[in-house]
């Protein structure tokens, strides 16, 4: 006769629990040895030490306040897209030294284009902008393809004249960053549309968090290493870099 196993005083049966075990212990491991983790749990640790910095200079965690925080989210919101990028960039064993410049000229270009889409010059200096949607459209079309054009650029220099990334990208950042000066002469552009930092800066969802920081920072967290994860992307990438004749 067959034996029945008796059951257990939890109400599940053996394999289930030791399914679950495993499970537990897996996820512990992928932890530990997953670079994103410890890379967080420095940051929450750099914001604990903050946090007891400020307590004991103000009184109070001034650090580790709300308000502080969300600030210091949108902040950093442009530059945790950049790292993204740049982390595909430094896997495949190249740097990129005009990001900043580049980010700088399509913002100045950006402007100017909203500025001069948002209606005559006497409206736009008075703050009224009759074509809001179009000259913040335009601004964004404009942008985009700047900073994909200087991005084409320095692919191709690298990739097809097998040039070294750090002297193309050195180059390019001071040419992105004269044409900006030249652009702005060297000063902020003026009239640019409040909505922009109002409507969409400062759009928060459901009333507490910035939507941008939050946004971008998903795409930070979930991109570079789901992506360098999959096989046919990660392992080209790694191993055969920018060159379309390895990997």
């Amino acid at each position: 006769m067959s034996e029945v196993n008796a059951p257990r005083p939890d109400g599940r049966d053996q394999p289930a629990r030791e399914s679950d075990e495993i499970g537990h212990e897996g996820w512990l491991r992928t932890a530990r040895s997953s670079t994103v983790f410890w890379i967080g749990l420095f940051v929450i640790l750099i914001a604990i030490g903050f946090g007891i910095a400020s307590s004991v200079a103000h009184g109070s965690p001034v650090y580790l306040k709300l308000d502080n925080l969300l600030s210091i989210g949108l902040n950093a919101s442009q530059i945790m897209v950049l790292a993204v990028g740049m982390t595909f960039l430094i896997g495949a064993g190249h740097l990129d030294l005009s990001v900043g410049p580049s980010l700088i000229l399509t913002s100045v270009l950006a402007a100017k284009v909203m500025v001069a889409l948002g209606g005559t010059p006497a409206e736009v200096t008075a703050g009224q902008y009759p074509n809001l949607g179009i000259a913040i459209a335009g601004g964004i079309v404009v942008a985009l393809l700047a900073g994909g054009l200087v991005g084409l650029i320095n692919g191709l220099l690298v990739t097809r004249l097998r040039l070294s990334s750090f002297i193309v990208t050195l180059a390019m950042s001071g040419t992105t960053y004269g044409v900006a000066l030249v652009l702005t002469s060297a000063a902020n552009v003026p009239y640019i549309p409040d909505q922009i930092q109002q409507g969409f800066g400062g759009l928060k969802l459901v009333g507490i968090m910035p939507a941008r920081p939050c946004d971008r920072g998903g795409h930070v967290v979930g991109a570079p290493p789901h992506s360098l994860r999959d096989a046919h992307v990660g392992d080209r990438l790694v191993t055969g870099g920018l060159d379309p004749g390895r990997g």
